[in-house]
């Protein structure tokens, strides 16, 4: 038998499919904004531009990384509507297998999504660390022009007599 009994298809709805449904939906807010803020402000943070091959090969690995989750993300939502597709309606087009595989395939690639996406901020970290250690040229620059005009004597402007105290 296919079908579940009407307790357990309740149970399965009311926990499994609508407990798994918001978890992967929030968890695709959370990818997507993490994927456009990193993207919209790599130039603030590591200099994208300005900074070595290493550290933006790092960046962009964890990019795709974040795509990855978002896929596995999008797969596994998929997964858990046909399993309460096949719970509901007890057959659904594609696939005709139990709803409770269904749902196993869907939490794998919950798994999934989260492994891309801790990989994803660990490799942002490492591009993060990278630039700031020597991979970004132009924040070197900018750090030694700093020291350099803090370096600067504190004369005051030509013309212009020095305070005194008094």
């Amino acid at each position: 038998m296919d079908t579940p009994d009407p307790v357990t298809a309740e149970l399965f709805m009311k926990y499994d499919y609508a407990e798994t449904k918001d978890l992967l939906k929030t968890f695709i807010t959370l990818i997507s904004a993490t994927l456009v803020v990193s993207i919209t402000f790599s130039e603030k943070i590591v200099g994208i531009r300005d900074t070595s091959s290493r550290v933006r090969e790092t960046l962009i690995w964890s990019w795709s990384l974040l795509v990855a989750a978002l896929i596995c993300a999008g797969v596994a939502l998929a997964f858990i509507a046909a399993a309460a597709g096949k719970v509901i309606y007890e057959r659904i087009p594609i696939f005709d297998w139990h709803y409770g595989f269904l749902a196993l395939i869907s939490w794998s690639f919950v798994l999934l999504a989260g492994g891309a996406f801790i990989a994803a901020l660990i490799t942002m970290i490492i591009a993060g660390a990278r630039s700031a250690g020597g991979g970004n040229a132009a924040a070197g620059a900018n750090a030694q022009g700093q020291h350099d005009l803090m370096s600067v004597s504190k004369s005051p402007p030509e013309g212009k007599p020095e305070a005194t105290s008094l």
